[in-house]
């Protein structure tokens, strides 16, 4: 089935927004497979996803970048924030929402996410965001004990709200010490969460 697609891109610094509209599709339908796989695709089309991240040298931004463009492929609107531009609040208006951050030391405290999480976090505290589908994405260091300890606060985050994570976190080890298979984990990593976001929708 051949679609002309037209992409509308909108940037600036802080905030990167993605959509892919069908504009054209003359194929015929041919039975009950073929209109059940366009409905699927329109379903898909009409979610739209948040990743939320922060960022020391720029890896996590990197990172959440490729996540972004590979949700584009599967035909999903996917939006780009720092958390510290980011309330909790916007959540209710996405399918799924992605938490992204480095681990580091913070106060003599090993493997805590990007300073910028803890305000985020602190004025979330007692929102009911039950049913609310999360997944998350960490970039570590495994020499360090707490290799990608802001994960698991992330995810402690997302069960205190009550919400569902989606898909087994991801932890990248050394981002910038091997960019190409980082992303390649990246890209397979996304590649199942559409799959399964297809599967819970």
């Amino acid at each position: 089935m051949r679609k002309k697609r037209r992409i509308f891109c909108t940037a600036d610094s802080r905030f990167i927004a993605y959509k892919i509209i069908i504009v054209n599709d003359r194929s015929p339908v041919k039975g009950k497979k073929r209109l059940s796989e366009k409905v699927r695709y329109s379903s898909m089309e009409n979610m739209k996803i948040l990743i939320v991240y922060a960022t020391n040298s720029g890896g996590t931004q990197l990172a959440a970048q490729i996540v972004q463009e590979t949700l584009v492929k599967h035909s999903l609107t996917a939006e780009l924030k720092e958390v510290r531009d980011t309330s909790a609040d916007e959540f209710a208006g996405y399918d799924l929402v992605i938490l992204s951050s480095p681990s580091w030391d913070d106060e003599g405290a090993e493997g805590q996410p990007h300073p910028d999480w803890r305000p985020f976090m602190e004025k979330a505290k007692g929102k009911d965001m039950s049913g609310k589908k999360f997944a998350v994405i960490g970039l570590g260091d495994s020499s360090y004990t707490y290799f990608c300890g802001a994960v698991k606060i992330l995810e402690d985050f997302i069960k205190s709200l009550k919400g569902e994570l989606l898909t087994e976190s991801l932890k990248i080890d050394g981002f910038y010490l091997d960019q190409q298979k980082s992303s390649l984990q990246l890209t397979d990593w996304t590649d199942n969460l559409a799959s399964r976001l297809q599967g819970a929708s």
